[in-house]
């Protein structure tokens, strides 16, 4: 079993390493954004400063997802909670 420690962690380092891919390259699949998101959606269960970024890239995700993507819905809907 993992610790709720050992799994912010593990997510912090997630969104590192998908910050760094970001920063890299302009062109990422906006899946990218999505799953950063959703890792600081993760980690905003515990920690309320998170939503900031979190919003920033479910944000940006649906600034260049298709229309057609069955993710947008879905992002859309967790943004709209927050507001």
């Amino acid at each position: 079993m993992v610790s709720i420690d050992g799994n912010s962690t593990a997510l912090r380092r997630a969104a590192e390493v998908m910050e760094g891919m970001l920063a890299g390259w302009p062109e990422a699949p906006h899946e990218l954004h999505r799953d950063l998101g959703i890792v600081y959606q993760q980690l905003a269960r515990t920690d309320p400063s998170f939503v900031t970024a979190m919003r920033r890239e479910f944000e940006a995700y649906l600034k260049v997802a298709p229309v057609t993507d069955p993710n947008v819905p879905a992002i859309r809907q967790i943004l709209d909670q927050g507001r």
